[in-house]
């Protein structure tokens, strides 16, 4: 939502300030088009097989095609979901290293019950 919230405060003018609703579907288009730091492709790439251009770089580099087709969208969505794969272990292993290490209790060990107003309330 705050890549929406920006993305309009940046495109909105005074003018057509109460027009935002129009703005709204190039802004979803530019989302859709822009690559994504997790899968390291934009999502029109994995959902429908094609990447239409951002119009900037259709400003900038003319003469290239409006929409870029993916030549292997098998190999792409297997790629995209080894990266989110790598990186989700990656985050897992950074929280595991943050966290307190389990003590494990044999039976038989004496273990300190601290008698507090909560446990003693719910008797």
């Amino acid at each position: 939502m705050r890549t929406v919230f920006n993305l309009l405060r940046a495109s909105l003018t005074a003018a057509n300030e109460k027009d935002w609703v129009h703005e709204i579907s190039a802004i979803e288009n530019n989302i859709n088009a822009t690559v994504h730091g997790t899968t390291g492709y934009p999502p029109n790439a994995l959902s429908f097989a094609t990447n239409p251009r951002l119009k900037a770089t259709q400003q900038f580099l003319s003469g290239i095609p409006e929409n870029d087709t993916v030549p292997d969208f098998d190999n792409t969505t297997l790629t995209a979901r080894q990266r989110m794969s790598q990186i989700a272990d990656a985050a897992s292993r950074r929280f595991n290293v943050k966290r307190y290490k389990p003590v494990l209790f044999a039976l038989g060990d004496q273990v300190a019950v601290e008698d507090s107003q909560h446990a003693s309330a719910r008797l």
